[in-house]
């Protein structure tokens, strides 16, 4: 009994090991009968390049203010409208001036009449004093008493006081007269910085108020690109660090530009760090609220770098990968992005310098996908 059990034992196993061997020479058969796929390749190369990270955001005036009157009163002439280019110091509005005038001319008015009497303060205080030398001398040489001398003395000292009183007064209006001049200078409003007039919120006539706004300046030479950045990349950001930024609705051209700012918090909501960047606006092309891309340039470093047509992403799940050949058969593998450089992309993965990678034909297979190799050659 013993024996026949291990007979049949025997014979399973013979028969199992028959059909694995049939199986596995089958699908070797089948994958062997598999028409193999043409593709083109090129090899993994290596390149110091420029590290960049891209960002967008939107252009802003490098200022913009809303320009208001110091005092309170009617608007007697306008003298801007919107889109005129003004230089910093230009008149934009005058206030009425009549009464400010009025007070002005009744302070100088008072100012000269107080200069007359100085002038009248100072003969009589001249002729108290020669009045008090000759007093006393006669004291001296005891022509006249006591009373008489001290009568003369508090005559030159209230002389005296009339005449500072004076001074003082004349001093005063002096000052005031100088307060109006500068309240009079506050009825013109002007433009505060070289720029163009953005608003015009009031015309002539109209009542201002300092609360109230009367003209909107910006400033758009230069211009600030104020974009946002994933947090990954904010160890990264330095102020001073060269960036290049396009206009959405001038993709060919390119503008160069430096950071100037870094905020300190990012965004608590979008977990993104905003920075600011510099542009020259010479020509006035970047216009405030257009919509721009960013490339900050952040260093230099060694990069492996494939032809961006080797690099494909998979719809809808956000991975990169491509295709390399291992054993005359098509191997996905899975890749980063660094960044982009025209037609050659910096990855990061399980990829090695030299290692072939298909460019050509790469749409028609999968891993394991026998694969006919035609060897290529791109240059950066």
């Amino acid at each position: 009994m013993r024996f026949f059990v291990i007979v049949v034992l025997s014979v399973a196993v013979a028969g199992t090991a028959w059909w694995l061997l049939a199986h596995r020479a089958n699908r070797t058969s089948v994958a062997d009968a598999r028409p193999r796929v043409p593709v083109a390749t090129v090899p993994v190369i290596t390149s110091n390049i420029e590290m960049r990270v891209m960002a967008t955001g939107n252009v802003q005036a490098w200022f913009d203010v809303e320009v208001s009157a110091q005092v309170s009163d009617n608007i007697s002439v306008l003298y801007v409208d919107e889109g005129d280019v003004v230089t910093t110091g230009q008149a934009l509005v005058q206030l009425d001036l009549r009464e400010i005038n009025a007070m002005c001319d009744a302070a100088a008015a008072a100012r000269v009449s107080t200069e007359a009497a100085v002038r009248q303060m100072n003969a009589s205080l001249t002729n108290t004093l020669r009045q008090f030398g000759r007093t006393q001398q006669l004291f001296h040489e005891k022509v006249i008493g006591q009373q008489e001398y001290d009568d003369a003395e508090t005559a030159v000292t209230l002389a005296r006081g009339r005449h500072d009183v004076t001074i003082a007064e004349c001093n005063r209006l002096t000052a005031q007269e100088k307060e109006l001049g500068v309240r009079r200078e506050r009825y013109t409003v002007r433009a505060p910085f070289d720029g163009v007039i953005a608003q015009v919120h009031l015309d002539s006539g109209a009542s201002v108020t300092p609360s109230v706004p009367v003209v909107r300046m910006t400033r758009i030479s230069p211009v600030k690109v104020q974009v946002e950045l994933p947090e990954t990349h904010a160890p990264d950001m330095r102020v001073g660090q060269p960036a290049n930024v396009r206009i959405w609705t001038m993709a060919e051209r390119v503008f160069t530009g430096t950071v100037t700012r870094i905020y300190p918090a990012l965004n608590a909501r979008w977990r993104t760090q905003t920075v600011e960047i510099m542009c020259p606006n010479t020509e006035g092309q970047m216009r405030p609220g257009m919509f721009a891309r960013a490339e900050i340039i952040t260093g230099r470093t060694r990069a492996l770098l494939v032809p961006d047509v080797a690099v494909m992403k998979l719809s809808g799940s956000g991975i990169t990968h491509l295709y390399t050949i291992v054993d005359d058969c098509a191997q996905r593998i899975d890749v980063t992005v660094v960044t982009e450089l025209g037609a050659y992309v910096a990855v990061a993965g399980a990829v090695q310098a030299g290692q072939p990678v298909v460019v050509k034909g790469q749409l028609r297979v999968q891993t394991g996908t026998p694969v006919i190799v035609t060897p290529t050659t791109m240059l950066p």
